[in-house]
């Protein structure tokens, strides 16, 4: 078994299989006392007579010079003999830096060479690091195998096995993504995670820092839209109401679109530099209308403004490319259809009337009624926000009496009405 403590004292025993076993990391001091024990290193059960090579290695200035003495036990048992490697060097290890100590050109009793890979260990100098290390979890389309993402872990230090749990992303609790390096410095992570249905999916990463510190945010939560299309619901970072996005059938092609919600509410579509044959609808809780009428785009600066569905008390947008969103306060873009208050009221000759009618809608019509009913005069509106001006004149030019009279906005969609909204005006000659 391999145990590496941070007084540098290490020591492996060769099972029968000639696998790698788990790694331990146990402070066993405290403050600087932890780390400054020179390093001593028992390997077990090996073919007697051997010649073995130790390497000793720091991060930053690369192959240590120390003076590294074998003893040797002779046989233990029937399996082979035991050595021990003491570091006798003057020099301490250098400080604040991590140390690899490699062993190679071991000969098992069972016969064959072991991968000097098998037998390497590397542990922490300095100060007892007691802070978790920063991760960040990204899903990136893989262009290879459409119905797969691939996970991309970095972190801001390097990740080892949790116990005996090797480094891996949990998903939704049952599936385990194992993680190779994606480089030599172990900060760099990567593994591929099939995604066969649309949902909400909860990443998990498992792994310590060399101190066996766990990550400060260790987990990420997206949604997935494969092209069977559904619907998405997750929540941000910080928790709240969730989110909804939706693809109809069909429409996603061959990659899956991701989505995930931040806690400072920006909102990530995905893969990025993907594309889908039609916008992805994304609604919001009610609530975020306080926080502003449009998505738009961090990296393109493309504004998407919010249109409201009164049947289920949520705003919504279509987005149709990938990147990242915030929701800004877009004043050219209203949210809802308004008939504001005209000024003045009463009035004699004329009243400005405020009007918005959202991108959703083609358009809309101002009509203006008395109170019987009657048809008085008429105005086109466009989308977005405006004000008409009533002269208090009839379609034929000819003022109107005094009285009360009605203001009707009417949003039209294909054609046919949508919304209303209706005011009262007075006119007084």
């Amino acid at each position: 078994m391999v145990t590496v403590n941070h007084v540098m004292d290490l020591s492996w025993q060769a099972p029968g299989t000639l696998n790698p076993v788990v790694e331990q990391r146990e402070p066993l001091g405290t403050g600087t006392d932890i780390y400054h024990a020179r390093i001593k290193l028992t390997v077990s059960n090996v073919d007697p007579g051997q010649d073995v090579r130790v390497v000793v290695s720091s991060v930053r200035t690369g192959v240590l010079d120390r003076n590294m003495r074998i003893l040797r036990s002779g046989l233990n048992g029937t399996c082979g003999e035991t050595l021990q490697m003491i570091d006798s060097s003057d020099a301490p290890l250098p400080a604040d830096d991590v140390i690899r100590v490699t062993v190679s050109d071991l000969h098992s009793p069972l016969g064959g060479v072991l991968p000097s890979e098998e037998l390497s260990w590397s542990f922490g100098t300095g100060e007892a690091d007691l802070a978790a290390p920063n991760v960040v979890i990204n899903l990136l389309g893989n262009p290879v195998l459409p119905a797969y993402v691939t996970a991309l872990v970095l972190s801001d230090e390097p990740l080892y096995p949790k116990g005996t749990t090797p480094v891996s992303l949990l998903v939704n609790g049952t599936t385990v993504v194992a993680l190779v390096p994606g480089d030599s410095t172990g900060t760099r992570w990567t593994g591929n995670v099939a995604l066969t249905s649309t949902g909400a999916f909860d990443f998990v990463l498992r792994a310590v820092d060399l101190a066996g510190n766990s990550p400060a945010q260790s987990s990420a939560t997206y949604a997935a839209l494969t092209p069977a299309g559904g619907v998405a619901r997750v929540g941000s970072d910080s928790g709240g109401d969730q989110l909804e996005f939706a693809l109809p059938q069909g429409t996603g092609g061959d990659m899956i679109v991701l989505a995930r919600v931040f806690a400072d509410g920006s909102i990530w579509l995905g893969p990025d530099g993907g594309r889908w044959q039609i916008p992805v609808r994304v609604a919001l809780p009610r609530a975020w209308g306080a926080r502003g009428n449009a998505l738009r785009s961090v990296t393109t600066g493309h504004t998407e403004p919010f249109s409201f569905d009164p049947a289920r008390g949520r705003y919504w947008a279509a987005l149709g490319e990938p990147g990242t969103y915030r929701v800004v306060n877009a004043p050219e873009q209203p949210v809802e259809l308004s008939l504001g208050r005209n000024a003045p009221n009463p009035f004699n000759p004329s009243t400005r009337i405020p009007v918005s009618i959202p991108a959703r809608y083609e358009g809309g019509r101002l009509e203006v009624f008395t109170i019987e009913g009657q048809l008085v005069r008429s105005f086109v509106i466009a989308p977005g926000r405006s004000s008409v001006e009533w002269d208090g004149r009839d379609e034929t030019g000819k003022g109107v009496a005094s009285g009360i009279f009605l203001a009707r906005l009417t949003a039209v969609r294909d054609g046919l009405p949508a919304e209303t909204r209706v005011r009262r005006m007075v006119v007084v000659r």
